[in-house]
């Protein structure tokens, strides 16, 4: 089942830092999406994974990760079949 991961990276600030934030998330297995919001600094991570791997391999770059939500993203794909 798809779980959907909000993190919350307070040192992304600029381009370069979000293009190694993604490229950490998207070497672990089980990635089917990522979205970022720079702004914000958020990383919305939707798929099959193991999130404590992910963390760990976000914390040895940014240091500081927080986790704002984490859930099953199944609500998000029936709420989009049901546009369509």
């Amino acid at each position: 089942m798809a779980q959907k991961f909000v993190l919350r990276i307070p040192t992304m600030t600029d381009d370069r830092s979000k293009q190694r934030a993604v490229h950490t998330v998207a070497r672990v297995y089980g990635v089917d999406s990522i979205d970022v919001e720079l702004k914000e600094n958020k990383m919305t991570v939707i798929g099959d994974m193991d999130m404590v791997v992910a963390m760990k391999k976000l914390r040895i770059k940014f240091c500081k990760v927080d986790i704002e939500l984490s859930g099953p993203a199944k609500e998000e794909l029936l709420a989009e079949e049901e546009k369509y």
